[in-house]
């Protein structure tokens, strides 16, 4: 016999392990002939050997003591100081002076992968289920609840992922704790080969790892990776607020054009977009990309169903779309002296889709007018400078949040008699004095 090296985990046990191999096994450095299982579940004890008979069990001190069946509680050897468990996956507990212990042994030759096993796929729209044939190594602890040996696995295989802005092919590998004879992935994208392999056991007990590999498969299910771009407004429109300056923005100043794609994994024959507004659905589309402007204020989102030829669908809401309310504040001095500050006489704005606004000098006289919010009046008047002093605005503007109304027309000039907004959302009826100053401030 062969007397196992007690290592740490061992010290204060009732008993050793012994094994008397009848082959001739490897000696290479890592090779040995029993595997414990760290903190197995309801058992004190559980080893993996290469061959059950080839193992038996002896009191530390050499001692008598009595070994039982742990699922009957039968006692099967008496005052014995060697015990050999010939029952692979059965638990045993050994008593000794007050003290006992429990314990699994399981014969590893019936579990081996590479020797015993064979490796289906089954594939569907959603995952990807690897079937072995093998029978996983379990065993009734001693509350008799049965409990499954966790042997971690690495599974190798390519599938489809996203990156710079495409679909690439791409070498996996996941690393599973298998307790059945199943194991689920995600969704299988391109055709590929898996390939199993346990090690941390088998490489203890035989110096390599099991490995097993599966047939090739073919996909057939759907994934997309969704994307949003946004129309963007540079630097001559910083007076407006919320302004999309990257086209990731989905929140801000109306109105947002914003390009959706889903780029689907695979061919795709039913595209299917709806946006809504709030609960309310207000678009639907069947195009394999969506263009959408987004006006009036509040929250979006944006569905898209689609279908491939295998008929897997995948279903994806985009990430929230945000309008602001409409605002519009004006001035009451600007200074067009060339500085680069205040030069021109501009509104600060957010969320407008109609804008005039009309300037008078002092005796009534129209000097400048505009219709783009994001322009304004820099202090000219027929190409010369303007005199220092006070000028009188009218401007009328509808918000996105406004009705569908019009207040462009061209108001008379009657600075007595200034109007105000009404009581409307989105409705601007402004008027007052704008001072142009060319000293600076």
């Amino acid at each position: 016999m062969i007397l196992v090296s007690v290592p740490a985990f061992m010290q204060g046990q009732i008993f050793s392990v012994i094994t008397q191999p009848s082959g001739k096994y490897t000696t290479e450095l890592g090779v040995r002939d029993c595997y414990r299982i760290l903190n197995p579940k309801g058992v004190d004890h559980i080893y993996i050997v290469r061959d059950i008979y080839d193992i038996n069990m002896i009191t530390r001190n050499n001692y008598p003591a009595d070994w039982y069946d742990a699922t009957s509680g039968i006692l099967v050897a008496k005052g014995f100081n060697t015990f050999s468990p010939e029952d692979n996956g059965h638990t045993y507990i050994v008593r000794q002076n007050g003290k006992s212990e429990s314990f699994v042994v399981f014969d590893y030759s019936r579990y081996r992968l590479d020797s015993l096993a064979s490796l289906t796929v089954d594939l569907s729209c959603d995952e990807t289920v690897l079937n072995l044939s093998v029978e996983p190594m379990t065993y009734v602890d001693t509350n008799h609840v049965t409990q499954p040996v966790q042997c971690q696995c690495h599974i190798f295989y390519e599938n489809l992922e996203w990156a710079d802005n495409g679909w690439t092919t791409t070498t996996f590998e996941d690393t599973v704790q298998f307790t059945s004879q199943q194991i689920t992935l995600g969704k299988q994208l391109c055709p590929t080969t898996f390939i199993l392999t346990t090690d941390s056991i088998s490489q203890a007990l035989y110096g390599t790892p099991d490995t097993i590999m599966s047939a090739p498969v073919q996909p057939m299910a759907l994934a997309q990776h969704a994307q949003s771009f946004t129309t963007t407004r540079g630097s001559s429109m910083e007076n407006e607020a919320e302004r999309p300056i990257q086209e990731t923005t989905v929140k801000g100043s109306a109105p947002l054009n914003i390009l959706f794609r889903a780029n689907p994994s695979s061919p795709v024959d039913y595209y299917n977009w709806t946006v809504y507004h709030y609960e309310d659905e207000i678009a639907n589309r069947t195009e394999s990309e969506l263009r959408f402007t987004f006006e009036e204020k509040g929250a979006y989102h944006v569905r898209l169903q689609m279908r491939n030829f295998d008929g897997c669908v995948c279903d994806t809401t985009f990430e929230d779309i945000a309008i602001s309310e409409s605002m519009l504040l004006v001035p009451n001095v600007f200074t067009p002296n060339g500085d680069g500050a205040n030069d021109e006489f501009r509104v600060a704005y957010r969320s407008i889709k109609e804008f005039h606004c009309w300037v008078f000098n002092r005796w009534g006289h129209l000097v400048y007018s505009w219709d783009d919010p994001a322009k304004g009046w820099d202090g000219n008047i027929n190409g010369r400078p303007a005199p220092e002093g006070a000028y009188y605005y009218i401007i009328r503007a509808l918000g996105t949040d406004a009705g569908t109304d019009s207040y462009m027309s061209k108001p008379k000039y009657n600075k007595s008699k200034r109007e105000h907004p009404e009581n409307l959302i989105g409705v601007y009826q402004l008027s007052g004095d704008i001072n142009l100053i060319r000293g600076g401030l």
